[in-house]
């Protein structure tokens, strides 16, 4: 109260407190003070309030004005005034150097109340270990660089050294420079709360401009697990502030996961990785943002990761192992590039996205998926989805399989209890694969495409067969194209799946098959007993490759095959099995079958005309392993046969022959008919027995016969009616 006002805005800036030695001279020439002193500290506390309210206790050394006080009696001389400062303290317990030298010191504020600006010259406070404390982190004079060393929420020891300095009176602002050295510090940012210790590291600021850099945080073994840099710059009346830290072997615990945003943590759940990643985390704000973003970069660190994604509402998860690659969090999207993973000996490989959506809802899409041998084990089943685990229960895929440029896509609904739907359109290949389509299809090998989806409950799959080989029932099919369809009830292969699919022309199963062509219609119904049918037509169809090929027989046959089959069945077995069919073969030359050969020889009693047949007809019906022949036509331009009766899988038959001289396809069909009812009162063949050696037996000429029997016996009555004859007389023998 007793100062002079200038003094006295001094003493409240600096608000000193404590024991000091003060030798002063002032002089006053009406209007101006003019000061000369020595302030000599022996334990005092002072502060800036107005530029860094941090108290500064324990203070030692001297202040002097204008020189000092001296021995001089002239008064001082009114004028610019000069501080010079040489202070050591304590802030906070550890000691710090305060020194200066100022001049042109106002000893008044500017008028209209506006802040003074920092005298010419230059103040400079350094230290070691300084605490940092809430008090020291208050005292920022910056606001934005406060705020944001608040939301670090420091703690720890720095070493400093503050340098203010102005130059010149045009400069409007003095140059402010630090340099601060953490020291064993820890660090838990708001924005990303991942707590890191035994920090140390640099931090440098240039006028209003702050860069932080080669900070690292260190485990208790002093490895380094975390490094980082930043800085923090006025934009446009704002702050941009960028944070950058780089991880390396972080364990996937509680920890990292707390530290993530809300919609990472709802990824985390989903995905439930375990093991180690580096990490990169980009926190910044830029510009017209009001709160920063926070941008992850990760890599599992060398393969030791693990993740268990569900692929479906059923709360399985596939377990996917030893995962490699890219993987980036921004703007509440996960994505994946370059992504390998195992399971079992399956490997998987592609790029994906996780997308957050509203009310808890998200969505998981892989793309490019390549997957080298696929396995259809209980633990695919379990985690797929329920129509789509349907069909691959149905069928039973085994063997070698790989998806390669497949997408597939899962959302999950809204809600704890959100329904997950699914899409995908994959490109299957096979290797010596089988399945069961109703009937065993064995040794699949090709590619097929396919694209469905998944409402959890039920599932629809379109494709197009691109297969390069099949066998069914040792039967070899090459070159099948054609459409398919399948959802949890039924699936169709040709024009049925043309007509799901709303196609404009009906496209059958086309294959090639023994040199010739095969067409295909099937049908397969699931639920119960599977049922299914089948259409197919042959055409131009290689006998002797059939028979060499497929029925692996020693003769040599020849001739073309052509026909049409028309099948259905209740399960998987033979007596199930129901169908019709014809069958002919043309320029025929089959001479050398044994039953054949057999039946040749009982007609002419030689060696048989190779040439006897060169055409075969037949129709037939089919119940479970037996086939019934209602016509088995034997067709020669001198001799026929018109045969029926039946056959077995097991290869037993049971036919009979009737003759026909000529062709009897060139007979009118009525005559025909005729000819071939009376031919069999002329000559009968009966084949019985395994069809590699069968019994063949003939009736020679039934009716005459008959005939015979009859006169002969006309002839013993009219005799028994005349005299006898003698005894010794022999009978009469026709």
């Amino acid at each position: 109260e007793l100062l002079p006002q200038q003094a006295a805005n001094l003493w409240n800036r600096f608000r000193p407190a404590g024991r000091n030695d003060i030798a002063l001279d002032v002089a006053f020439d009406g209007r101006t003070w003019a000061p000369r002193a020595t302030i000599t500290a022996r334990d005092a506390s002072f502060e800036d309030a107005e530029k860094f309210p941090y108290r500064v206790t324990g203070a030692t050394g001297t202040i002097l004005i204008n020189g000092g006080a001296t021995e001089d009696p002239s008064p001082p001389v009114a004028g610019p005034v000069s501080i010079d400062v040489q202070l050591q303290g304590k802030a906070d317990g550890a000691p710090v150097l305060i020194t200066g030298a100022l001049h042109d010191v106002p000893l008044a504020r500017p008028p209209g109340g506006e802040a003074p600006k920092m005298p010419l010259g230059w103040i400079e406070v350094s230290g070691n270990s300084i605490p940092i404390s809430d008090r020291l982190v208050a005292a920022i004079p910056e606001v934005e660089a406060r705020l944001f060393v608040e939301s670090l929420h420091p703690t720890g020891r720095i070493d400093v050294r503050w340098r203010a300095e102005r130059n010149s009176p045009s400069d409007p602002e003095p140059v402010l420079a630090m340099n601060m050295r953490l020291v064993d510090c820890r660090v838990l940012y708001d924005r990303f709360p991942y707590p890191l210790s035994r920090v140390t590291g640099w931090v440098e600021q240039r006028g209003r401009e702050w860069k932080f850099y080669e900070l690292r945080s260190r485990d208790t073994q002093g490895r380094t697990v975390v490094e980082g840099e930043g800085s923090l710059e006025p934009r446009d009346g704002t702050h941009r502030f960028q944070l950058k830290l780089a991880g390396e072997a972080a364990p996937l615990d509680q920890t990292l996961f707390d530290a993530l945003p809300e919609n990472a943590q709802q990824a985390w759940s989903l995905m439930r990785p375990q093991g180690q990643i580096d990490f990169v985390a980009d926190i910044a704000r830029r510009e017209g943002q009001l709160e920063p973003t926070v941008r992850l970069q990760m890599r599992p660190h060398e393969q030791n990761l693990r993740v268990e994604p569900p692929l479906s509402e059923s709360g399985y998860r596939y377990r996917l192992e030893r995962v490699d690659g890219d993987f980036y969090w921004a703007d509440d999207k996960l994505t994946m590039k370059q992504a390998r993973a195992e399971h079992g000996r399956s490997v998987l490989t592609g790029d994906g996205v996780w997308e957050a959506l509203e009310g808890g809802a998200w969505r998981l899409e892989l793309l490019g998926l390549d997957v080298d041998r696929v396995e259809f084990n209980r633990d695919f089943l379990l985690a797929a989805p329920a129509g789509l685990r349907s069909v691959i229960d149905e069928i039973q895929p085994q063997g070698a399989f790989a998806l390669f440029d497949s997408r597939l896509e899962f959302t999950k609904g809204a809600g704890p209890t959100g329904p997950v739907t699914a899409r995908w359109r994959l490109g299957l290949s096979c290797h010596q694969a089988s399945i069961n389509a109703g009937v065993p299809i064995e040794g699949v090998s090709g590619e097929v495409f396919l694209s469905g989806q998944s409402d959890g409950a039920s599932a629809t799959t379109a494709g197009e067969l691109n297969l390069d080989s099949l066998f069914w029932n040792d039967l070899q099919l090459t070159q099948v194209r054609g459409p398919l369809w399948s959802d949890g009830a039924d699936c169709f292969l040709g024009e049925g799946a043309s007509r799901k699919l709303q196609s404009t022309k009906a496209r059958p199963i086309e294959a090639q098959a023994y040199g010739g062509a095969v067409r295909l219609t099937s049908w397969i119904r699931r639920g119960g007993q599977t049922r299914y049918g089948a259409d197919i037509k042959l055409q131009d169809i290689d006998v002797t490759r059939l028979s060499t090929e497929w029925l692996r027989r020693p003769e040599t046959l020849h001739g073309s095959l052509a026909g049409q089959l028309k099948l259905q069945g209740i399960g998987a077995s033979m007596y199930g099995l129901t169908g019709e069919g014809a069958m002919a073969v043309n320029d025929a030359d089959l001479y050398e079958l044994p039953m054949f050969l057999g039946m040749l020889k009982v007609l002419r009693n030689r060696t048989p005309d190779t040439t006897a047949f060169n055409r075969l007809e037949t129709k037939f019906t089919i119940d479970g392993d037996k086939l019934e022949f209602q016509s088995f036509d034997l067709l020669g331009d001198a001799l026929s046969l018109n045969g029926r009766g039946w056959a077995t899988l097991n290869r037993e038959v049971h036919l009979t022959f009737a003759t026909i001289i000529g062709r009897s396809e060139f007979a009118v069909p009525v005559l025909k008919a005729f000819v071939s009812s009376a031919s069999e009162q002329f000559m009968r063949l009966r084949v019985d027995g395994p069809i590699d050696n069968p019994e063949i037996t003939r009736e020679v000429l039934p009716a005459v016969g008959n005939a015979l029997e009859q006169l002969q016996a006309d002839l013993g009555t009219r005799s028994s009616t005349n005299t006898p004859r003698a005894a010794s007389t022999p009978p009469t023998r026709y």
